[in-house]
């Protein structure tokens, strides 16, 4: 029972550990406080110490291959390397809720690792980056409700200590503004112990900006907003100051989420998961290392000289200035590294380091590499040709491509056909029958085929059309047939383009694919309600050429068939061509000549029970025969008795056309 019960919780453990990468609907950013944050990082070891904070910038250490305690890439911050096995060899094996006793490290899946952070206490409050931005400068909409002349340029010289700022005692105004500093103790002590008096035009960073933040009364300074606003839409001047619009929504949302402005000043540096900034070893024994671990060892390096600098603050004012610096550009080089934000760009061997915000945004960025597109597990690539002989929900496939894609159900099919199961037999399937393509591929991936939706996508993907669901069918070639009409919907031509293609695995994805995004549910415009689905260009051009006759011919004697077999058996062995007015003669019983406001019409089934009118053109009688004669009309030559005064009874019907319009006629019979 014991027993059970342990397989029990390890198998709940795992599924748990499953779930946490399937388990997100959405992202939602928020701010979260230096203490919630501290907080959320730490962990509680056995001994009652926390973990979570590092202490050195070592990676690995080259004698055993093992990351340092306390560095970038700690198993005790991040977890164990090796599954269920702690640092020092003492455990091997699950253990629920273990913490080794001698190396802290938890019992664990290395999964972990790709989540767990760890964070940097940091010596001096350094401001987020991301609030300083010239269009949603969220600092200056608060510290502007209260100082009007302050300015962001202002911001900056304090924030990255470019000038001095003026002296409190000179500037009331000013002075009332950073008032709250006199509440600050250890700045106080600071002060004094250094000789030196908030009068001053010494004044530490990003600390003045923190203080004066969190002492805001956000009430009080949205009732005086609203109180201007009124006094502007009175004035009918309201669309001269937008920017009270804006400050308002900022400051009012600040307050219904119950976030205090402070925070967007940091004092703890969180640090990413160790597996997505991994380190990698070459063949040489050499490691290297992703580029943001040099950021987060230079700014460990900047905020630990700071740290022992300002044991003697009195001594060492400029050096601690020039580390403020340095770090709070570090900082900013680790969120955004962007080229030309302020000219602070980290490069490393003369290239330049992608902070994070590189890392999510664009095209190689988290949310649209790893993130977006979860559901879509398999693709390819490959340039697009027309194929008018297909369904609209048909597309033609590349073997090469659909043995790809569909090779892991390929060998799913294989396993529960031929029970193969041991190792030997798995290599077999795989050196011989996968790698040489052998004929029972072609057949499985048929059978396969058949139960599947794919995806067509053409990029730019700007509306639901550049992403359409079809029914593939394995070809030969190495490109991707299309039916023609659908290029209006995916904005492409036969130039070159390509196509990628998408194979959905979940019956979710399967389901939707196979009723919400084929091409027959496309056939209207959502913008304006136009037909998406018709012939444009070359396919009219197409349609005009196969319908072409030419008026003057040279040919003396028309060629005639019996049948269109005959016909089509005469153009393939090129006795006759595309356009070459021919006649085909059609059965009496397939013609139905009938009288409408005294026009004669004519129905043929063999032409779609398409409905002609006849035009008469001349009668003639064949040879010497006394009640024989041939009519000729605008759509052919009809053979008839004559019973009595114009009236005849026909018994043969020529038909004029050229093998193109026979063809445009079979494709639109298809």
């Amino acid at each position: 029972m014991i027993v059970m019960n342990k397989i029990f919780n390890l198998k709940k453990k795992i599924q748990k550990i499953q779930k946490i990468h399937n388990s997100f609907n959405y992202l939602r950013l928020i701010i979260i406080s230096s203490i919630n944050l501290k907080n959320s990082l730490e962990k509680e070891l056995p001994n009652g110490n926390f973990n979570g904070e590092l202490k050195n910038s070592e990676t690995i250490c080259l004698q055993n291959n093992r990351p340092f305690i306390g560095g970038l890439f700690c198993e005790q911050i991040f977890g164990p390397i090796k599954n269920w096995t702690c640092q020092c060899g003492k455990y091997v094996g699950f253990l629920d809720n273990k913490i080794c006793e001698n190396c802290n490290v938890e019992l664990i899946d290395t999964r972990v690792r790709r989540y767990r952070m760890g964070y940097i206490n940091l010596i001096t409050p350094i401001t987020h980056i991301w609030y300083l931005n010239e269009n949603t400068n969220y600092i200056l909409f608060f510290l502007q409700a209260i100082y009007k002349t302050f300015s962001s340029i202002d911001l900056e010289n304090i924030i990255y200590l470019k000038t001095e700022i003026p002296d409190l005692n000179e500037n009331q105004e000013l002075y009332s503004f950073f008032n709250p500093l006199l509440i600050n103790q250890d700045l106080e002590e600071i002060y004094k112990s250094s000789n030196l008096n908030y009068n001053s035009k010494q004044i530490i960073s990003s600390e003045l900006i923190k203080i004066a933040l969190t002492n805001l009364n956000l009430k009080f300074i949205i009732k005086n907003i609203r109180l201007k606003i009124l006094l502007l839409i009175n004035n009918k001047e309201l669309f001269l100051n937008s920017f009270l619009l804006k400050q308002l929504r900022i400051i009012e949302s600040f307050l219904l989420t119950k976030t205090n402005p402070s925070w967007m000043i940091l004092t703890i540096l969180s640090i990413i998961p160790p597996t997505l900034r991994p380190i990698l070893q070459l063949e040489n024994g050499k490691y290297i290392a992703t580029d943001i671990n040099e950021i987060y060892k230079f700014i460990f390096f900047q905020n630990f000289f700071l740290f022992n600098l300002y044991k003697n603050y009195k001594y060492y004012i400029t050096e601690i200035k020039f580390l403020t610096k340095s770090l709070q550009e570090g900082i900013d080089a680790l969120f955004d590294n962007s080229k030309g934000l302020k000219k602070k760009n980290f490069y490393l061997n003369n290239n330049l380091i992608k902070g994070l915000t590189q890392r999510l945004s664009g095209k190689q960025g988290r949310f649209r590499f790893n993130l977006l597109g979860k559901r879509i597990n398999f693709s390819g690539r490959s340039v697009i040709i027309p194929e008018p002989l297909l369904k609209i929900n048909q597309c033609g496939i590349p073997f090469e491509i659909l043995f790809k894609i569909f090779q892991p159900l390929l060998f799913n099919n294989l396993f529960k056909k031929y029970y193969f199961f041991n190792t030997s037999q798995i290599l077999y399937i795989q050196n011989c029958i996968f790698q040489k393509k052998k004929p029972i591929i072609w057949n499985i991936l048929t059978k396969i085929i058949k139960n599947y939706i794919i995806l067509l996508n053409r990029a730019p993907t700007l509306h639901r059309y550049s992403v359409q669901a079809f029914n593939p069918i394995i070809t030969l070639g190495k490109v991707i047939q299309l039916h023609p009409l659908l290029c209006a919907g995916f904005n492409a031509d036969f130039d070159g383009d390509q196509m990628a293609v998408h194979l959905p695995l979940y019956f979710s994805t399967q389901f939707e694919s196979k009723n919400l995004i084929k091409p027959i549910y496309n056939l209207l415009s959502l913008s304006n309600g136009e037909v998406i689905l018709k012939p444009s260009q070359d396919i009219i051009i197409g349609c005009y050429y196969l319908t072409l006759m030419f008026s003057k011919n040279f040919y003396k004697i028309y060629k005639w068939f019996l049948n269109l077999d005959q016909a089509f058996t005469a153009f393939y062995q090129k006795k006759i061509f595309l356009h070459t007015p021919i006649l085909i003669k059609y059965p009496k019983k397939n013609l139905k000549l009938f009288i409408i406001d005294n026009k004669i019409k004519l129905t043929n089934i063999f032409l779609n029970k398409k409905i002609i009118e006849i035009k008469i053109f001349k009668l003639f009688k064949i040879n010497n025969s006394i009640n024989k004669y041939f009519l000729l009309t605008n759509c052919g030559i009809f053979i008839c008795y004559l019973l009595k005064n114009n009236t005849y009874e026909i018994i043969d019907f020529f038909h004029e056309t050229t093998i193109g319009r026979l063809l445009f006629e079979n494709y639109l019979l298809i």
